[in-house]
């Protein structure tokens, strides 16, 4: 409806003003509705043609509303020839039961019940989802929980997140013990709790994120691998021959250590000459 209502105000002019009134008229038959017992609800009804605005019979928004519709419900209202548009709302609020005493529950439930958030992005999403039951229950007009039930909401949100941010920990203990937060919450004291948990959230978003697991930390190359090569590397068929390898230490396979190294060339292998270890780091240090 709330996407609807801009597209129903360029049909003309006044369109707007008759969407407004022809809403608002049918609010009042599904309040009455709802509140009725089951066998008065027979006979509430959606307001009438008649009793609708008149001189707006040219406006065609039946096709925007059952466009709206999910495919089984607009097949209903077409069955049952209700296709005035104060019938498929009316319909649509009876389905959905917006103010319901479902919604009622799930709305104040979640004001309580939350789930520790993982990264900052979950804990600012959470954290406006909360805002928004929060404000949905005071357009419902019932009765929010005691703030010393709401407090731990927020708080639990952003329990794992402020056990590695001892910043951000030490201005929520400051604003906590001025406030008198943890002795006399209030709802105005919950409100600007969950804005500062918020705030921080925001804050730290993007900065304290954990490491892309798909990038994997930097690998080091010891001199040993630059030396020896990868293990999946074949070793050097050259390596232990006569004449040994013409590469050398520049070889891109594997020179693995010998078990007899004293009969052969520390730098190419061959079994013809040798050099140790010790002359190899005395020439790479120019000595």
């Amino acid at each position: 409806m709330a996407q609807i209502r801009p597209q129903i105000a360029d049909v003309s002019h006044r369109a707007m003003w008759w969407w407004d009134t022809l809403v608002t008229m049918t609010t009042q038959r599904y309040q009455q509705w709802l509140g009725s017992d089951p066998i008065t609800r027979l006979n509430v009804q959606p307001p009438t043609v008649e009793e609708l605005p008149q001189g707006f019979t040219r406006l065609r928004v039946t096709s925007l509303l059952m466009h709206a519709l999910p495919k089984t419900l607009a097949a209903e209202m077409i069955s049952n020839r209700q296709l005035g548009a104060a019938q498929i709302i009316f319909k649509v609020m009876k389905v959905y039961q917006p103010g319901g005493l479902g919604e009622r529950q799930n709305t104040l439930q979640a004001l309580t019940t939350t789930q520790p958030a993982n990264t900052y992005l979950e804990a600012s999403t959470s954290l406006r989802m909360w805002q928004r039951h929060h404000s949905r229950a005071e357009e419902l007009g019932a009765t929010v929980p005691d703030p010393t039930l709401m407090v731990g909401a927020p708080d639990k949100i952003m329990s794992k997140l402020l056990q590695g941010n001892p910043q951000a920990n030490f201005r929520l203990s400051a604003f906590r013990m001025g406030a008198q937060f943890d002795t006399k919450p209030t709802a105005a004291t919950v409100k600007q709790l969950h804005q500062m948990l918020l705030a921080e959230a925001e804050l730290a978003m993007g900065s304290h994120e954990a490491p892309n697991k798909a990038q994997g930390s930097p690998a080091v190359k010891t001199l040993k691998d630059q030396k020896a090569g990868s293990p999946a590397q074949p070793v050097c068929r050259f390596w232990k021959s006569e004449h040994g390898c013409r590469q050398g230490a520049q070889c891109k396979f594997q020179h693995p250590a010998h078990e007899d190294g004293k009969y052969h060339c520390y730098t190419c292998g061959a079994t013809s000459h040798k050099k140790n270890g010790l002359s190899l780091q005395l020439s790479d240090q120019g000595g």
